[in-house]
């Protein structure tokens, strides 16, 4: 270390420069070869700073950056299929909104009605030509027939 810090000492006393003869480079270049050296560097760094709980920090910062970068891709896909089900959306919406401007018939509930009550009256009448079994007066068979207009009204 004293070594270092006396190199350290003529650097700053030449201004920042290095010295210029090529003894002192070649020290530089086998210090930083220096395994040793560069363990007692860090070493000192890691007991004379808060080096050290910086980087305990780091861990647990990057395992937390990843877990919200993963938040992030899964919240995008998630936006994403929303965006698609709007867009369908927004697109039945329109074709509703296409199928109700269109003209359309109106079919008036007294005709039909009658319609069907012409029929029923018919049916009935063919059910009493054939003898079904059982005897039903004309009154009743035309009573029936004439409820069917109401019922058919109501819906």
């Amino acid at each position: 270390m004293k070594d270092f810090e006396g190199r350290l000492i003529v650097v700053e006393s030449n201004g920042g420069e290095p010295p210029k003869s090529s003894g002192a480079a070649t020290d530089l270049n086998e210090l930083m070869n220096d395994g040793v050296f560069i363990n007692g560097v860090v070493d000192n760094i890691m007991a004379t700073t808060n080096f050290s709980s910086i980087v305990e920090n780091i861990i647990p910062l990057k395992e937390e950056n990843e877990m919200l970068k993963q938040r992030i891709s899964d919240q995008e896909a998630k936006s994403e299929q929303m965006y698609q089900f709007i867009q369908q959306l927004e697109e039945r919406l329109r074709n509703i909104e296409n199928e109700l401007a269109q003209p359309y018939e109106e079919v008036s509930a007294p005709a039909a009605a009658t319609e069907v009550a012409t029929e029923a009256t018919e049916a009935t009448e063919a059910a009493l030509v054939d003898g079904g079994g059982e005897t039903v007066t004309i009154q009743e068979a035309s009573a029936e027939a004439s409820s069917v207009p109401e019922l058919v009204s109501e819906v």
